[in-house]
């Protein structure tokens, strides 16, 4: 190593002469354009006549004084309330513990109404079960008027504790833009306005002709809370990644159609849609994206109101339809109206804040393994039709994975000459040789000679200028290419190997230094290859090593040669352009800046945008067969004997437990 210093510093570049500079002639400034047109302060008086009187000209003074001060007021009183408005979003490091207070209130404010519904929701599920069964009761209860008046109340409170689901959700209605809030307070709704009815004649109820059906909407209401408490905490899990010290690395994809058909020219058989990632200090929109709507807020904007015109309908259709028992025509409305509630109870869907919400929850806890990231749904919005990645290749190469085993060098050339120029070379141009060199210096880069220019010569290697020298280093090919002489036989060449991989540095055209060089595949790298491979996914890689063509690629890896493409030197510029560094910018998906962690985000949104389709259709099944249940028995005129309180709530938790467990098992 002492050799190398010495040599450093008896090689050190001279210093360039200092070039004599003519004095350069200085503007005057009536030649130099200032823009200042616009800052000139106007004259402030005018208005006010030359030949005002002194008291005419202090009245003018002290009025303007007057609307200063207002003006004044006005704008510290608009810069008061700017600095009191809550957190929007995470913008700066400084919000970080403001933030962090905002999502943990959150929580606790969805703590409490949780365990209020829960309470709320079994009483009035013992209730309706209790006088569905005939079972024992408090004796007050075994009254309609009771019965029905217990529910109302309970369900009255359930609507207070989960106002703003119920306030969001019709308005979301109303403005077209219907989502799981919409469904769970349009049941609430009709289920109350029914059991308010239903208060002025209970007669029906106590024919079992009638059903109160607000048991059914709470817990609609509890699952949804329940869907809400698990994106919450999905939020508090992730924030404390983004707002930490970490390295972040932030999941782009790149809309530049005529970039991303350049780059996967002849690798893909399809239109090209590719991802890469940035380098970055700071994710924008972290709220924006953690709240983001998912696929059961676009199935909801049509099937909300689907399915409310429907209840309505039904409603109508019972109100001609009706059991025998019924005589007058105020007890037909009651009736209709508790069969448009009974409707709408047993099409609420209400597992659907779990369809992508319990995935997302469980892929949260993996990928934090791995230090990444996916904030929310926007996240498979945005990359689930991934079909290629643009990496570099070193991605693929973690430390250790690639060794200098031997040096052989070549007549008379000195070792720390050949270490220093190869080691320059690959410093300069990001080889996966890079680390291997920056561990043989002792990482003293201060070492290392400037590269001039380089170019890397597709599959060949690199040509580079050092110390006015031409420096190759690539393989046997490219030194036959540029008439290096010099070169042992193939047979010593392997012998050289031994089953390794060589590659030869030439300095001023002379052959200087052989290199054996050592490739391992890491188990992590190999098994995110093989997961990108199922997902059809191609690898687009830059390299500027001779060491690695598709076929060794595909050997090293053990997976099929058609997952890589590799990037020709022309566009290395474009990928500099796409994959530098940024100070900030926005992301739904972030990670550590292992290959590892970036397939296993990709792969996780294509697999669940699947969960998330199959839990949508469960829930949609679900409404579908409550509708045409619903249709049949109000036809038939025995909605309401048929379809009881407890038989809705039964169904929908069913398919709701069917819903939870097939998104549990649900892979991401």
């Amino acid at each position: 190593m002492q050799d190398l210093i010495k040599l450093k510093n008896e090689r050190g570049a001279p210093k360039p002469k200092k070039q004599n500079v003519d004095p350069v002639n200085r503007a005057s400034i009536e030649d130099i354009d200032l823009g200042m047109d616009k800052k000139i302060i106007p004259n402030t008086e005018v208005g006010l006549d030359e030949n005002a009187t002194e008291e005419e000209k202090l009245a003018y003074l002290n009025a303007k004084r007057r609307e200063r001060v207002k003006q004044f007021i006005a704008e510290s009183e608009e810069q008061e309330k700017q600095e009191k408005k809550t957190i929007d979003d995470f913008e700066s490091f400084d919000q970080a513990k403001d933030m962090a207070k905002s999502i943990s209130s959150l929580k606790s404010s969805l703590v409490v109404r949780l365990c209020a519904l829960v309470i709320a929701s079994l009483l009035s599920a013992y209730i309706t079960i209790a006088t569905d069964m005939g079972l024992t009761l408090i004796p007050i209860l075994t009254q309609a008027t009771s019965y029905v008046f217990a529910n109302v109340i309970i369900g009255l409170v359930a609507c207070f504790v989960s106002y703003t689901v119920i306030s969001v959700g019709l308005k979301k209605l109303f403005t077209m833009k219907a989502d799981s809030d919409s469904l769970a307070a349009i049941s609430m709704i009709l289920s109350l306005v029914s059991g308010v009815a239903l208060l002025a004649d209970t007669g029906v109820v106590q024919m079992k002709l009638a059903n109160v059906y607000i048991s059914v909407s709470i817990f609609g209401l509890l699952v949804n809370t329940i869907g809400k408490l698990l994106i919450v905490t999905r939020t508090e899990r992730n924030f404390r990644y983004i707002s930490g010290g970490y390295s972040k690395y932030a999941a782009m994809h790149i809309d530049d159609e005529d970039v991303a058909s350049k780059f996967t020219k002849g690798a893909l058989t399809d239109f090209p849609s590719l991802s890469t990632s940035r380098k970055t200090e700071f994710v924008t929109d972290f709220i924006k994206n953690s709240y983001s709507a998912d696929l059961t807020d676009s199935f909801c904007k049509i099937f909300v109101p689907v399915v409310t015109v429907i209840s309505i309908i039904v409603g109508v259709i019972t109100a001609f339809v009706y059991p025998v028992e019924i005589t007058d025509t105020a007890s037909r409305i009651y009736y209709a109206l508790s069969c448009a509630a009974g409707t709408m109870a047993l099409c609420s869907a209400m597992g659907m804040m779990l369809v992508t919400n319990i995935p997302l929850a469980k892929g949260s806890k993996k990928y934090l393994q791995s230090s990444a990231v996916m904030l929310g749904y926007s996240a498979v919005d945005k990359f689930a039709d991934t079909n290629s990645v643009l990496v570099d290749a070193v991605d693929l190469f973690p430390d250790g994975m690639v060794e200098i085993v031997n040096i052989k060098p070549v007549r008379k050339t000195p070792i720390e000459d050949g270490i220093l120029y190869a080691a320059s070379l690959c410093c300069q141009t990001e080889s996966i040789l890079r680390p291997a060199f920056y561990k043989t210096i002792k990482g003293k880069t201060e070492m290392l000679y400037p590269v001039e220019s380089y170019i890397y010569e597709d599959g060949l290697g690199l040509s580079g200028w050092i110390e006015n020298q031409r420096v190759l280093f690539g393989n046997r090919t490219l030194m036959e290419s540029h008439s290096i002489e010099g070169l042992p036989t193939l047979e010593k060449e392997q012998s050289y190997a031994k089953g390794d991989n060589i590659v030869y540095l030439s300095i001023g055209g002379a052959l200087a230094m052989i290199y054996v060089v050592k490739l391992k595949a890491s188990l992590s790298v190999s098994k995110a290859l093989r997961d990108l491979d199922k997902q059809h996914i191609t690898v687009i890689l830059r390299s500027v090593d001779s060491l690695l063509s598709i076929t060794k690629l595909s050997e090293l890896f053990g997976v099929k040669p058609t997952i890589f493409k590799l990037l020709p030197f022309r566009y290395h510029s474009d990928y500099d352009a796409q994959t530098s560094y940024v100070a900030s910018m926005s992301s739904p998906m972030i990670y550590s800046g292992r290959f590892s962690s970036l397939a296993m985000l990709l792969c996780g949104t294509k697999k669940l945008q699947r969960s998330a389709a199959v839990g949508v259709t469960i829930q949609a099944l679900a409404s579908v067969i409550g509708v045409i249940l619903a249709v049949i028995f109000a036809i038939v005129g025995s909605f309401g004997g048929t379809l009881t309180a407890t038989t809705v709530l039964v169904y929908n938790l069913i398919w709701t437990a069917i819903t939870a467990v097939v998104q549990s098992i649900s892979r991401t």
